[in-house]
């Protein structure tokens, strides 16, 4: 009787990044190729950085919508679903594949300790290859201040220069920047099982980038790929981002070159033709000076609330304080002078098959509030539908401060409907009325609602009051905490 020999288990690949490097470019190209399999997740962040429940509640109904007809991705998300603790053998129940090898997209893994890779390495079947996408360190941080920045809520308005060091210069993305590291520490656990692939050849001929990557895969190369999506980027200036996102001034640009030269010039001793390179064309972008200003240690408190907060209406009267303070933060109802019922059935209302392609929205809202939806500019009409969206699937993703400011009666029941609508995206998350009137210290309910008065701010008159109860608010070790957690 002959022996059956037991099959060698399909490979499970994993990309580790780096973030802003190329990896949706990659996985939306390998997803349509049909050689690997792909999660309909993108980053599965099983060994590393995994979702809140929260987050993940969110991608899953997402995903069961989109992929209704697709009997093995539904079945991946049942056990995405389930995974709690970290463990090899339920890894490779979620990740391995009988018919062809898969492949793990998770570019938060690039900042794993050692200890959790050498637990990756050992999980993984032996043919399973690594490899990390690295880009040109300037645009890479350029794109982290962009994405994480302005599209994550990081930074509402006007960013000052001390706090774009402060978030390149914090812990997690010191971790990011430091390809070096990132090389070393796989290398050592993966060895010829680990490869390097730079964005700069994705950019000059993504084909025969693609073609390169599925070489060292060992899978089969599909030898053409539709040139369109080949060379669609994917990155915070589509779909009319650009109108939305503020812009980096001239001294920012020098501070990321001067901070991503220090990153070109460790890598010498990983790839030095390569760190010679990025360093030539970081080089004419640093200014008069290559140094780095030291980071200030003692951040304005009211600045960075004024950062984290978010206008909900029903006044303008936030607003002009914002602007009068300097700011002119991409808020939702940042202008409207919007009834809270009609808030609140903008909070309600369902996911993102329903943004509308122009200024639907604002013009449902004319009837009450008086604005002029639908003659508002083509350019306005994106702006307000992105950040519709940037406000509902974003924004409110990261604790913050929601203003809703009154001239008439709002009843408790209203204030405290509000509030559970944002605990039920973050239980972290603060809500602050502001009445027009005599000007009154901030109360903390025992519902959770900060209350106070100011007069109103036509003319800036009531400048001085603001900045008062931002100034009690931001002492508050809550708030603290919220503001070191975007900030820290």
């Amino acid at each position: 009787m002959t022996a059956v020999m037991p099959r060698r288990p399909q490979p499970v690949h994993v990309c580790i990044g780096a973030p802003r490097s190329g990896t949706t470019w990659l996985y939306e190209n390998l997803r349509r190729s049909g050689t690997l399999f792909l999660p309909c997740v993108k980053e599965v962040r099983y060994w590393w950085g995994s979702r809140s429940d929260a987050e993940r509640h969110k991608v899953l109904a997402n995903r069961r919508i989109s992929h209704e007809a697709d009997a093995e991705q539904l079945d991946w998300l049942d056990r995405w679903e389930q995974t709690q603790n970290v463990s090899a053998p339920d890894y490779l129940d979620l990740m391995a594949r009988p018919d062809r090898p898969s492949l793990d997209i998770s570019p938060i893994y690039s900042t794993m300790p050692s200890e959790r890779i050498t637990a990756l390495r050992d999980a993984l079947p032996e043919a399973s290859r690594v490899f990390v996408m690295l880009r040109n360190p300037f645009e890479r941080n350029k794109s982290v201040i962009r994405l994480h920045g302005y599209m994550r809520g990081c930074f509402r308005g006007p960013m000052a220069d001390a706090t774009l060091l402060r978030y390149l210069e914090s812990g997690f993305q010191k971790r990011h920047r430091d390809y070096a590291r990132t090389v070393r520490l796989w290398r050592a656990a993966f060895g010829d099982r680990f490869g390097i692939f730079y964005h700069d050849e994705l950019q000059a001929d993504p084909e025969r980038f693609l073609l390169q990557v599925q070489h060292f895969l060992g899978c089969p190369a599909v030898c053409k790929i539709d040139a369109e999506v080949a060379r669609t980027v994917y990155n915070t200036q589509r779909e009319g981002r650009p109108r939305a996102v503020s812009v980096l001034t001239p001294r920012q640009i020098e501070l990321i070159a001067r901070l991503s030269l220090n990153d070109a010039r460790a890598f010498a001793g990983i790839d030095p033709v390569r760190a010679a390179m990025w360093e030539d064309r970081i080089l004419p972008l640093c200014g008069d000076s290559l140094a780095v200003p030291p980071i200030p240690t003692d951040p304005d408190p009211v600045a960075e609330l004024l950062r984290l907060s978010e206008s909900l209406g029903e006044t303008c009267d936030f607003a002009l304080f914002q602007r009068d303070s300097g700011y002119e933060p991409a808020s939702l109802l940042r202008w409207s002078q919007t009834p809270l019922d009609e808030v609140m059935a903008l909070l309600d209302a369902s996911g993102a098959e329903q943004v509308p392609n122009r200024f639907r929205f604002r013009a449902d809202l004319a009837g009450k509030n008086g604005l002029a939806g639908p003659q508002t500019p083509l350019s306005a009409e994106d702006a307000f539908d992105w950040l519709r969206t940037r406000f509902r699937f974003q924004l409110n993703k990261k604790p913050g401060l929601y203003v809703v400011t009154t001239r008439g009666p709002l009843t408790d029941t209203h204030l405290m409907s509000l509030r559970d609508r944002l605990w039920a995206w973050d239980r972290r998350h603060r809500l602050l009325h502001v009445h027009s009137g005599p000007a009154t210290d901030v109360q903390a309910g025992a519902d959770g609602i900060f209350r106070a008065q100011v007069p109103l701010v036509e003319a800036g008159c009531a400048r001085a009051d603001w900045q008062r109860l931002f100034k009690n608010l931001a002492k508050r070790t809550d708030i603290q905490a919220m503001t070191r957690r975007l900030f820290g």
